[in-house]
């Protein structure tokens, strides 16, 4: 088991720069609809190994069974598989609905930063994610960073692949000041720091 805590925020396209490590095409769908604190993911990773969208030049980075137990806003308990491709693929096909997304891997100072670009249903959705040791640590925010959206819900990937008119009226309001944000508070108060 390992414990994964991460903070998300919304991206400034505009802003972002083309000096990623690597992109990974993602699909992923769930299996069962998760009660209050527990999901399970199937997901298909494919690296691009050159950096260049829809290249022909892929390769299988790994295909995954996940079960997420929510601990708190920003931090959960992670149980990762590795199973092959064809089982992958045939668990896919169970799942109602599948997310597809490009995933850009930067680094920022020392940090890691895993930034999705979603398609199909959720195009226009950009959201990165920082996976840290402690909750409460303070990091240095690239440029592109606009909200911090750890813990809303309804823009959990599951939430928003089941309602993703939802999660993008949702985008919009807060993006126009519209939407009350949680107070960064809850980190300190909610979240358990253990490190990984």
């Amino acid at each position: 088991m390992a414990k994964e805590i991460e903070r998300r925020f919304l991206v400034d396209e505009s802003s972002l720069s083309n000096k990623y490590n690597h992109i990974n095409y993602i699909n992923q769908g769930y299996l069962i609809k998760p009660g209050e604190s527990t999901t399970v993911r199937v997901r298909i990773s494919l690296l691009n190994s050159i950096g260049v969208e829809h290249d022909s030049k892929i390769i299988n980075a790994g295909s995954y069974l996940t079960i997420k137990i929510q601990e708190s806003y920003g931090s959960v308990d992670e149980f990762e598989y590795r199973i092959p491709i064809g089982d992958a693929k045939k668990l896919l096909l169970e799942c109602d609905k599948v997310i597809s997304k490009f995933r850009y891997v930067y680094k920022y100072d020392k940090y890691i930063i895993e930034l999705d670009k979603f398609e199909k249903d959720l195009s226009g959705i950009i959201i990165a994610e920082v996976e840290l040791d402690d909750i409460n640590k303070e990091f240095p925010m690239p440029p592109y960073f606009t909200h911090e959206v750890t813990g809303i819900r309804e823009l959990s990937n599951f939430s928003m692949i089941n309602n993703p008119d939802r999660a993008k009226e949702i985008i919009k309001q807060i993006k126009f000041g519209a939407y009350e944000l949680p107070s960064t508070n809850y980190r300190k108060e909610n979240v358990h720091t253990s490190k990984n």
